[in-house]
């Protein structure tokens, strides 16, 4: 179990705090979610591009429905706006890259067109029903990269686990067994990168607040040297965590630093001084 009782003095140090917008512009972006998310936006954009992919940032990316909840989110290049700026920002060209959470590969095609020809990328995807669609984008994008595809999903330990897909492929989340519910292997982040990563490499996560279980393991992360996560909140054991409790877990032992941050995604870099 892991226990956060104060905020780490680092994160206050390193985050880079963003302003309070105006009540009024808050307001415009929350109408202009709801609308991106109605289902006339959604069902329009399906019919405009539909097997044709939606263009997204130099790729065309298919969506897993004609009614999905990012194709909308896609054309107006809002779809994981702050994680794919912070991979061509910040992350290293000449590192492997570790990709957990990999949903449709909007995502994993940007970071396989930024690293160097020769370095691997391995996605994690749990969503069965995203598997398809998963290796279709990254094939038709990104031909010529070397990345593999791994269906399991990332937990505290490894056996199995079930995972519940929902209508909206975004919020999709591990579950109970129950009806819907599909079994599948469970790996940790340990286990990844003893059959993924045989060198130094990247880590990039959007896993619905499984990262609370690795972010703290200074021993899974060791060959790790740049990080970008996007936190959630998360349960341990009988403890709840905070958004920015998870953000400061991997700051308790000194061996990282925020590069920068938007929001609840940060960019994390190894400090000098670390292992």
């Amino acid at each position: 179990m892991i226990t956060v009782t104060t905020e780490s003095r680092n994160l206050d140090s390193n985050r880079k705090h963003t302003q309070q917008r105006p009540v009024r512009f808050r307001l415009l972006k929350l109408v202009a979610a709801s609308l991106l998310r109605s289902w006339p936006v959604r069902f329009a954009t399906g019919l405009a591009f539909g097997n044709r992919g939606v263009p997204f940032r130099g790729t065309r990316i298919r969506t897993e429905r004609r009614l999905s909840y990012a194709g909308p989110l896609l054309l107006t290049g809002k779809y994981e706006r702050a994680e794919i700026d912070f991979v061509r920002r910040y992350l290293p060209r000449n590192l492997d890259v570790l990709e957990l959470g990999a949903s449709i590969g909007a995502n994993s095609c940007q970071i396989a067109k930024h690293l160097e020809p020769g370095r691997r990328l391995t996605s994690v995807e749990a969503n069965p029903a995203l598997m398809h669609v998963l290796r279709t984008n990254l094939a038709s994008n990104v031909p010529a990269r070397q990345v593999q595809v791994i269906h399991a999903i990332v937990g505290e330990e490894v056996g199995t686990a079930y995972f519940s897909p929902r209508q909206n492929s975004l919020v999709s989340r591990a579950s109970d067994a129950e009806a819907g519910s599909v079994e599948l292997r469970r790996e940790t982040l340990a286990s990844l990168v003893a059959k993924h990563c045989p060198g130094q490499f990247s880590l990039v996560s959007d896993i619905e607040g499984a990262e609370a279980a690795f972010l703290g393991d200074t021993e899974s992360l060791s060959r790790c040297r740049f990080m970008i996560i996007e936190a959630h909140p998360a349960q341990q054991g009988d403890q709840a965590l905070s958004i920015e409790q998870v953000i400061a877990l991997p700051l308790r032992h000194g061996h990282w630093r925020v590069k920068d941050r938007y929001g609840a995604v940060v960019a994390y870099e190894r400090c000098s001084h670390g292992p």
